[in-house]
């Protein structure tokens, strides 16, 4: 549900990752080739891979033309592989970034862990999968991943008492804030906070689709309004997400500036914070949605709103319409009962039908983050019909999204609304 069936919809970074191994197994060791050449080995490994020249990229190809590949659904398959987190009994220490590929692995696999904290410990940073471990070892920051590792196997496989059970638990970077240490994830002292969707301007979204406002009431009439499927996902943190990192280095906008992006989207946006708010937790987007055509693709960003207007991806997430079923009973709710963090079925026999033209609510789950949001600065939603790479089609539904019109429909009796937890009121 990270990388591979977000959403319902697979990544391009498994093809990627696929074909990039596929490619390198033909290279030779060239420190031992000599040796494997008179021994003979150099024979049995090149036949191992005219054998299998390309392993596995024929099956994702029949999958994505088909979709009956059960990979691409969160079917039987992974099902017989699903780890059972809560029955594991040795201290485990969970290493992660906001924006990696398995975003959700860190904080969903210490939440998850039967085991008083300090036996199990969790540190994530603000980064990606390539350079997870980058910036530790500072002043104010974790010590390097190879220290933290010793002093980890040191205490619970040599008995060491070195007092690493005492360190965090929980020691995170703050998006857009400093590193932290505490007992819990999400933070002590948040509570649900519910901001509706509305068209009223912000005016500080000038360069968007629509520049709609952020608040703590519905709005009083009902506006549709269209967004369509661009390629701007291709320069945007998605992109450097679904890269493992890759494109971090190409400029603000693959990082800390999604205003590129933003063009070719609604932007719902509060008024500035006058005191300090942080965010920490899942989140989750209810939407009034509605296409032309038999499916949709969502594609959402949470973003921290600077006073100079750069607007930088807090958290993500995405789903197809189609895919729009919950599972209750892995679904998080708020004291209210309202959804807290969706948790989607995702299986080939509950997608659900998408009627033409007529508005359906879908819960839009956005990775956990841990966030701040300083004085003058603001929080927006964005909502975009699309993110390619990040999230990718198989043919079947790409013939149902076929010239379709997509729109959101902001209706006082079916309010569009981000549920999230914050120590103090945004507005």
């Amino acid at each position: 549900r990270d990388i591979y069936i977000t959403g319902g919809m697979p990544s391009a970074f498994i093809p990627a990752w696929l074909s990039v191994v596929n490619l390198l197994k033909w290279l030779p060791n060239p420190s031992t080739l000599m040796r494997d050449m008179v021994r003979g080995d150099a024979l049995r490994w090149a036949s191992s891979r005219v054998k299998s020249p390309a392993t596995e990229m024929g099956s994702i190809g029949w999958g994505f033309l088909t979709a009956r590949d059960p990979r691409i659904h969160d079917d039987p398959y992974f099902d017989e592989r699903d780890p059972e987190i809560d029955r594991i009994e040795v201290p485990t220490f969970t290493i992660g970034a906001w924006h990696d590929l398995f975003s959700h692995s860190a904080t969903g696999i210490y939440e998850r862990l039967d085991m008083e904290p300090g036996r199990k410990q969790m540190v994530v940073g603000d980064g990606y999968h390539f350079d997870a471990g980058s910036g530790y070892g500072g002043d104010a920051s974790p010590p390097r991943l190879d220290v933290l590792e010793r002093a980890w196997f040191d205490r619970w496989l040599k008995g060491h008492r070195n007092g690493v059970e005492y360190y965090g638990p929980v020691t995170m970077l703050q998006q857009g804030g400093a590193w932290t240490s505490g007992p819990s994830f999400p933070r002590p002292g948040m509570e649900h906070q519910r901001l509706y969707l509305s068209d009223l301007p912000s005016g500080s979204a000038a360069h968007t689709v629509h520049d709609g406002s952020l608040s703590s009431v519905p709005g009083l009439h009902t506006s549709s309004l269209k967004v369509k499927r661009d390629l701007r996902g291709l320069v945007s943190r998605d992109m450097t997400q679904v890269t493992a990192g890759g494109t971090m280095l190409l400029g603000p906008h693959f990082n800390t500036d999604a205003r590129f992006q933003e063009k070719g989207g609604l932007s719902f946006t509060t008024d500035a914070v006058i005191e300090r708010v942080r965010i920490s937790g899942g989140l989750n987007l209810r939407l009034n949605v509605a296409t032309t055509g038999h499916e949709a693709v969502w594609a959402i960003t949470i973003n921290d709103v600077a006073p100079d207007g750069r607007s930088t991806v807090l958290t993500s997430g995405a789903l197809s319409t189609a895919n729009r079923a919950l599972d209750h009973a892995k679904t998080r709710y708020t004291a209210e009962g309202a959804v807290a963090k969706a948790y989607h079925v995702l299986t080939r026999d509950r997608k659900l039908p998408v009627p033409a033209d007529e508005p359906v609510r879908i819960d839009v789950s956005l990775t956990p983050t841990d966030a701040v949001l300083e004085p003058g600065h603001r929080l927006r939603v964005d909502i975009y019909a699309a993110s390619f790479p990040r999230y990718l089609n198989v043919v079947p539904d790409l013939i149902r999204l076929r010239g379709h019109h997509q729109r959101l429909v902001l209706d006082p009796k079916h309010p569009s609304y981000l549920t999230f937890e914050a120590d103090l009121p945004i507005i």
